[in-house]
C-alpha cells in the first residue's frame, strides 16, 4: 500500500489547525521526539493485522487506529486531538473517502479517546466506517 501518511504531513497538519485555532504562543512546539513516528507505526501494525474476515477497506484501520494513537500519545504541547482528527481525515481523503459527521459528534467521539472511554481502536474503526461516504 503506498505511503498514506507522513511524519512530516502530521506536522503541517498540526501547524496548520494552530495557526487556524489556537492562541497559545507555545503551541507551535516541535512533536515529543519520535511519538509522531511511532504513532504512525503503531497504526500500521494494527491495519497489517487487521482481522482478514472484517469486511473492511485497505487503510481503513490505519485511519482509524491513527486517530486512536494520535490522541492518546500527546505528541504534542498543545491541539493534539485536533491535528489527530485532520490526519485521520486526510488519510481517507487520500482513500477517496470522507465521514459524514457533525462537528459535534467528530468532537464527541475525540474526547471520548482522550478520556479513555474509548479504550481501544477498533471502535474508532467502527464509529468511523458507520460514516463513510465518498466526497461530493
Amino acid at each position: 500500500m503506498e505511503t498514506l501518511l507522513t511524519r512530516e504531513r502530521v506536522i503541517e497538519l498540526h501547524a496548520i489547525g494552530i495557526a487556524r485555532h489556537s492562541q497559545a504562543s507555545l503551541a507551535i512546539g516541535k512533536p515529543s521526539e519520535d511519538c509522531v513516528d511511532g504513532k504512525i507505526g503503531n497504526a500500521w501494525t494494527s491495519e497489517a493485522y487487521r482481522d482478514e474476515d472484517e469486511d473492511t477497506l485497505p487503510g481503513l484501520c490505519f485511519a482509524g487506529y491513527l486517530l486512536y494513537y494520535l490522541v492518546r500519545g500527546h505528541c504534542f504541547p498543545d491541539g493534539n486531538k485536533r491535528a489527530s482528527w485532520a490526519a485521520s481525515m486526510d488519510v481517507l481523503a487520500r482513500l477517496g473517502l470522507t465521514v459524514d459527521a457533525t462537528e459535534d459528534e467528530a468532537y464527541e467521539l475525540v474526547i471520548a479517546i482522550a478520556e479513555g472511554k474509548i479504550d481501544n481502536g477498533i471502535h474508532v474503526v467502527q464509529w468511523i466506517s458507520r460514516r463513510l461516504k465518498a466526497p461530493d
